[in-house]
């Protein structure tokens, strides 16, 4: 097992090498054991490698108010007896004096992303501002007021790491409508068991949950020496968010939710309802946008032909193809990535490609579709042939992954998203029934989407936990960001949301399909989202904001320096013809789940 669980014992003295437990000692103490917690010393060091060169990217009086540390936390809040587990930390502390620190917290999604350098992007976009402009001023007072605080949620990254393993083996399965067989079913259940019980024989699992995460923040704010906490979360985030208010509503000063969940729900609702959203953004948004530029994309006039393209193919070409762009369609500026996924299937459903896909998980030769990859001219245009080149090896090579038996390993972000969406919440069903029949729904009509992780909480061994009541939440003021095609935290969800939060605010976004709406580089959302945790007032209870439009819609975009280029030529973020600002946008929003 990878993780390490510091038993009482030496509690503190195992931990001296990275921070200080005030009171450590072997004889018998009076304080309560959260008293070791709450007034432990952190020992700020230099971030380690990684994070250490996401940092050079800032101007260098920043770089030197960059830390990192590591916060000791009971392994469970409510015994603490149990045992100590670390999470890590990072700060860019505020260009100010105060003593009494401001602190915003910040958490990408999931669950399973790591935040930890969340707040570089943010003090780097905040330090490109010019203080000519109202929205720059702002910003630049942000820089002032608040330490920017990252963390690796428990069980990743720089935290004690949580991992599944065993030494059985899970089987191919073909994940899509042509695997409904009795076999291959009883094996998508058998490799489901698999997980779950390597996952039951880690004793980190069941305390990888919301709300231990909740009051690990907590611990933290208090630590660091502040007296209210404030939050930017996005995706997952907001049910993180929303837990901790729910929580600690009086500690809560500044809370932004952007692309919010439904906190009535659960983590599996909002997983059954992705398929549909992400379906309707594709059909409403990317397919008539393919369709009023048929030179660049390549795949025709007809929006509704483009619409049911992926569906059309090898079911082995729909399992490979939604996987790969399950994530690209949380982001409207991922479009070309989707649209030559959605090319690349049309061209490897056709021959000399289709006799060598397998059947479902059965024959097939990996080998000869790459070497078919290699030679096949899938545009004269040079540039969009190289894209849709490496798109379709990226095809091939996850058709070869799911051809391939492997041991039960989740680590990281894999292992923390199973744990936290099977630990916060029951299922909806224990039935193994039930889950079929709603994966056939699935792959029947929203073959789009991947749904190879819906059913992942059957045979869970769930802890005894109860989510706390959002009606906690109902005097604070929240700001809440939301986009009208939001295809992984629909629309509903967040409205749901709202309306329980009488006096909270909302950014909306229509026709806009991203998911995580902040930064969005203009005068409206920025603006709102400065002037929010500026503690300024905000005009009534919804704004509006205009969507950008899409690359080839804008016509401010010098289209000879086309995303297309840009991703074939091996960046799937960075456009020729925009400024570093929003590079680091693009890539913000890319690590939001």
């Amino acid at each position: 097992m990878a993780i390490k669980v510091i038993r009482r014992v030496g509690l503190a003295c195992g931990f001296f090498s990275v921070l200080v437990l005030a009171g450590c000692s072997s004889g018998g103490s009076s304080e309560e054991p959260s008293d070791r917690y709450r007034r432990q010393t952190v020992k700020w060091e230099a971030c380690t490698e990684d994070l250490a060169k996401q940092l050079q990217a800032l101007p260098i009086e920043m770089q030197h108010r960059s830390q990192c540390a590591s916060i000791v936390v009971p392994l469970d809040h409510q015994q603490p007896d149990k045992g100590d587990i670390s999470v890590g930390i990072m700060r860019i502390r505020a260009d100010n004096a105060a003593t009494d620190r401001r602190l915003l917290f910040l958490n990408p999604g999931g669950p399973g992303a790591d935040g930890i350098g969340k707040g570089v992007m943010l003090a780097y976009l905040w330090s490109l501002s010019s203080e000519h402009s109202e929205i720059g001023r702002l910003q630049l007072e942000l820089l002032k007021t608040y330490d920017l605080i990252g963390f690796s949620p428990r069980g990743l990254g720089k935290s004690t790491n949580l991992v599944c393993e065993s030494e059985a083996v899970l089987q191919p399965t073909d994940n899509s409508i042509g695997g409904r067989t009795d076999e291959n079913i009883a094996l998508q259940l058998h490799n489901t068991r698999l997980i779950a019980e390597a996952c039951s024989q880690n004793p980190l699992t069941e305390y990888i949950n919301t709300h231990q995460t909740a009051q690990d923040m907590d611990l933290i704010r208090e630590v660091l020496g502040a007296q209210k906490f404030n939050y930017l979360g996005w995706s997952y985030g907001t049910w993180l968010g929303a837990w901790y208010g729910s929580l600690f509503p009086d500690k809560v000063d500044r809370m932004i939710l952007d692309s919010s969940v439904d906190f009535d729900l659960t983590l599996h609702d909002t997983a059954l309802v992705q398929g549909p959203a992400l379906t309707r953004a594709f059909n409403e948004i990317l397919a008539p946008y393919a369709a009023r530029h048929p030179d660049v994309f390549e795949l025709g006039t007809d929006a509704q032909a483009i619409r049911v393209l992926l569906g059309n193919t090898r079911p082995v070409l729909q399992a490979a193809v939604s996987s790969l762009i399950y994530l690209p369609l949380f982001r409207s500026r991922m479009a070309e990535e989707v649209l030559g996924y959605v090319l690349v299937a049309r061209e490897l459903d056709k021959e000399p490609f289709r006799s060598y896909l397998p059947d479902g998980v059965v024959g097939g030769n990996v080998e000869q579709l790459r070497l078919l990859v290699d030679s096949h001219v899938f545009s004269v245009k040079a540039h969009t042939d190289r894209m849709l080149r490496k798109l379709a090896h990226n095809v091939v090579d996850k058709i070869e992954y799911l051809l391939r038996p492997r041991p039960v390993l989740l680590k990281g972000s894999d292992a923390v998203y199973t744990a936290v969406v099977c630990n916060d919440t029951p299922s909806p069903s224990d039935d193994p029934g039930w889950w079929v029949d709603v994966e056939t729904n699935m792959y029947a009509n929203y073959p789009m989407v991947t749904t190879d992780d819906v059913r992942s909480c059957l045979y869970w061994q769930r802890p005894d936990l109860e989510k706390p009541s959002i009606d906690a939440m109902a005097d604070l003021d929240v700001l809440m960001l939301q986009a009208e095609y939001d295809g992984a935290t629909p629309e509903p969800q967040a409205r749901a949301t709202f309306s329980k939060l009488p006096k909270a605010h909302m950014v909306y976004v229509p026709d806009e399909m991203s998911h995580g709406v902040y930064p969005y580089s203009d005068q409206c959302v920025d603006m709102a989202v400065a002037r929010y945790l500026l503690h300024q007032p905000l005009q009534g209870r919804e704004t509006t904001c205009k969507a950008h439009p899409l690359i080839e819609d804008d016509p401010s975009i010098d289209k000879s320096a086309s995303a297309v280029r840009a991703l074939a030529e091996g960046s799937n973020v960075t456009y020729p013809d925009r400024d570093l600002a929003a590079e680091l946008i693009e890539q913000l929003k890319a690590s939001v789940r």
